[in-house]
């Protein structure tokens, strides 16, 4: 992780200060989607931009040379929309912006961008110009995305930001560049263990035996601390091996502290 660079700070109002100091708290904690929402919440109602998307997309699901041909919903991706107007993300799917639009293009096959609305129209095709040309007609004229990618696992993050008046975007372009990047390796983490259909691939009970596991405790004591009798313990346990595909709960806790599921224990 880079230093806190010391310009943000001196770009930012102090509410916006105080309001950047929280989200870097939360995005410590930050596990789930709901977590993630919630720092979305706090972006939106910290700085000047009405509109808030954010999420990840398997990169490698994507055929970068048949982009016009990939379907949305046949690639491994997710969505936690904070404030985008449903009536754009609506048009956006049934129209299917998504095959011309160069930022979703930008997000699902490049190394990662910082960049805001009015430099992508910029060096956009007409054909291109169409998706910001009908955003607009929601409000969101102009805007900043940001996305960072992870190479071992192919799992692009991103936030849209939409809505600001002009100037604001380009000010607060670094902000949002660093939030996101203090959240993605847990967002690459968190998506890493979702299923194909992307719903998250442990439960939360899975999840609390998975943390005490590794604390060393025997079955009988996790039912104890956590409230469950051992035969339910134990059934959870089994479902932690088949979805893990270990043997033992040596290999389980191995392969959870690869993955980072056990970060916060």
């Amino acid at each position: 992780m880079k230093a806190f660079p010391d310009e943000l700070v001196r770009d930012l109002t102090k509410p916006e200060l105080v309001g950047l100091l929280e989200i870097l708290h939360y995005s410590n904690e930050l596990q789930t989607q709901k977590e993630f929402g919630h720092i979305l919440g706090l972006v939106h109602s910290t700085f000047s931009f009405p509109n808030i998307i954010g999420g990840a997309i398997l990169s490698m699901d994507v055929d970068a040379s048949d982009l016009e041909g990939w379907e949305a919903t046949a690639t491994q991706h997710w969505l936690v929309n904070e404030s985008y107007p449903a009536g754009w993300l609506k048009e956006y799917y049934e129209q299917k912006y998504y095959q011309c639009d160069p930022v979703a293009e930008a997000i699902a096959t490049s190394f990662g961008f910082t960049t805001t609305w009015a430099e992508m129209i910029g060096v956009c095709t007409p054909a291109q110009r169409v998706v910001f040309d009908r955003a607009s007609t929601y409000g969101m004229v102009h805007g900043v995305t940001v996305s960072y990618f992870d190479e071992d696992s192919t799992w692009s993050t991103f936030m849209s930001c939409a809505g600001c008046v002009e100037g604001e975007d380009v000010r607060l372009k670094p902000v949002v560049s660093y939030i996101l990047q203090r959240l993605h390796d847990r967002l690459v983490v968190w998506s890493r263990l979702l299923r194909q259909d992307g719903r998250e691939k442990f439960t939360a009970q899975e999840r609390e035996v998975l943390r005490w596991m590794s604390a060393g405790k025997t079955n009988a004591e996790i039912g104890s601390i956590v409230g469950l009798r051992e035969r339910t313990v134990k059934y959870h346990v089994s479902q932690l091996f088949m979805k893990m595909d270990v043997h033992n709960r040596a290999q389980l806790v191995s392969e959870a502290r690869k993955l980072g599921l056990l970060i916060a224990v």
